[in-house]
């Protein structure tokens, strides 16, 4: 499976984590989405940006992560970061669809 494969279906996976958060199943996915990230820094840091970039995510606070400097520390607050953008993005959605109703 390629990469952009892989980060499709995270995204896809993304979507269920309001769920998973009540049930306590984040931390996994967490931990799947670290390893996921720790590979793409490692091999493939510009798709990485540009997914980012897709997603949203807070430039100001990835620079900063970056500066870290090691794949290791900065996979598991890159995640957070995403984890965090996605379920905004969910809540956002849940709030203008029940004006809609």
């Amino acid at each position: 499976m390629s990469t952009e494969n892989d980060l499709i279906l995270a995204q896809n996976e993304l979507i269920e984590m309001l769920n998973m958060a009540q049930t306590g199943q984040i931390f996994n996915f967490k931990e799947q989405l670290t390893a996921h990230l720790v590979g793409l820094l490692l091999n493939q840091t510009e798709y990485l940006w540009q997914q980012l970039y897709r997603m949203d995510v807070d430039e100001r606070k990835v620079n900063a992560l970056f500066d870290l400097n090691n794949p290791k520390e900065i996979a598991p607050a890159l995640a957070d970061l995403i984890i965090e953008r996605q379920l905004q993005k969910i809540a956002t959605r849940k709030k203008y669809a029940n004006r809609k109703q």
